[in-house]
Order: structure tokens, then sequence, then C-alpha cells
């Protein structure tokens, strides 16, 4: 039994690890959709076109930074539901 919950402990401290460091690197990827965001609504209440250019590279980097996140929680690849 003793080696047995050596063993557990070994694995807990590595699977504690990883889901840190996946926390970590999707923590980081929200942070930064959340302050593109943050600009994208100042520009809407601003009255900024939403065809214009800056807006829809504004639009393009928050849609890359939610797929970020994605592939940083979604470590199997199976995506969906």
């Amino acid at each position: 039994m003793i080696d047995f919950d050596k063993s557990w402990t070994t694995y807990e401290q590595s699977y504690v690890s990883e889901l840190m460091v996946i926390e970590n690197d999707a923590r980081r990827f929200i942070f930064e959709a959340i302050e593109i965001e943050e600009q994208i609504a100042e520009m809407d209440t601003q009255g900024i076109e939403k065809d214009a250019i800056e807006y829809a590279e504004m639009r393009t980097d928050f849609l890359s930074k939610l797929g970020a996140v994605n592939s940083v929680a979604n470590t199997e690849g199976k995506g969906g539901s």
C-alpha cells in the first residue's frame, strides 16, 4: 500500500502541475482577448465604422485569441460537444 500511495502522489503532482500550466496559458489568452474586446467596445462607443480596417483587424485579433484559448484548453483536440 505504501508503494501505491507514493505512486499516486507522484501521479497527482504531475497531473496538478499540468493543469496549472494549462490554466496559466488559457488565462493569458483570455486576458489578451479581454483587452482587445475592450478596445473594440471603445471603438463602438466612438462611432468607428465596423467596416474600417482597424476595426476589422481588431476583430480578427480577438477571434485569434479566442481560438488560442480553445487550443490550449482543448488538449485532446476533440473540439465540439
